[in-house]
């Protein structure tokens, strides 16, 4: 049996926009409201599992998050937390309707001099509304830099199998699942200041999948890190704890951003 990522199973284009407002309710702690509309078409569909009906068409939505924010740097943290929690209502008008609520946490902490904790955890979960399907773009998995970096991209979630007709081989596609939860714990340190570099050693463990069948995937690694003029690029090196054998071996990913 082969297996296919979300990503590669089809070709996916969305256009649309979003509008946010937000208000000050508290000191370091703000409500946004944010509209969100947009049209999403699937093409070059290799997952024959895909009912692309239910994928393609217009998702109109609104989402409401409560966030307090006393990090001393948003750009480069050493201290402080974040904390988010938000819903998300698909269903004013367009095609498609689902539920989605989330929880994000950021802790910072300055060990000794420059060595600084960093930890995160998220927990999400999508929910149908009446007899509409949620569409597969909406559901969770884990794996890649952004995560679990032990694990190739979107190597963790619920599974569709199906047998192609011309070849008769059985084919296994990440199809998401309806809940995640994931944390990340970060020891980072400058390795040369003045240049922008700093080492870090991570430890991330989660789950994506039915929330009926949680199963814990962990990993540990080290990576590198440049405050480049054009954004912070991350290489990083993710090994698993007890993997499966698809997912036996060492990871390296490259990403651009800060990881939280």
């Amino acid at each position: 049996m082969t297996n296919d990522q979300r990503s590669t199973a089809y070709k996916k284009k969305q256009m649309g926009f979003d509008s946010r407002v937000g208000y000050p309710i508290f000191e370091y702690t703000q409500l946004f409201l944010t509209y969100k509309l947009e049209s999403t078409r699937l093409t070059d569909v290799k997952d024959i599992t895909v009912n692309e009906d239910e994928e393609n068409g217009i998702a109109s939505s609104v989402r409401t998050s409560l966030v307090r924010d006393i990090r001393d740097n948003k750009f480069e943290p050493t201290k402080g937390y974040y904390l988010s929690l938000a819903t998300e209502y698909a269903g004013v008008g367009g095609d498609k309707k689902w539920y989605k609520n989330e929880l994000d946490t950021r802790y910072f902490y300055n060990i000794i001099g420059n060595l600084v904790l960093r930890t995160r955890l998220y927990a999400g979960k999508v929910d149908r509304v009446g007899s509409k399907t949620v569409p597969r773009t909406e559901k969770f998995t884990l794996g890649g830099p952004r995560n679990l970096r032990g694990y190739n991209y979107e190597a963790i979630g619920d599974r569709a199998e199906a047998t192609v007709k011309e070849t008769g081989k059985k084919i296994s596609f990440i199809k998401g699942g309806d809940f995640s939860s994931f944390t990340t714990f970060e020891f980072e340190h400058p390795l040369a200041q003045e240049a922008g570099l700093k080492w870090v050693l991570f430890y991330d463990a989660g789950y994506a999948g039915r929330h009926q069948e949680f199963k814990l995937y962990s990993d540990y690694g080290f990576g590198f890190r440049w405050f480049s003029p054009i954004g912070v690029l991350r290489f990083e090196f993710g090994y698993p704890v007890n993997p499966s054998p698809e997912n036996q071996g060492s990871k390296f990913h490259f990403d651009i951003g800060q990881l939280f």
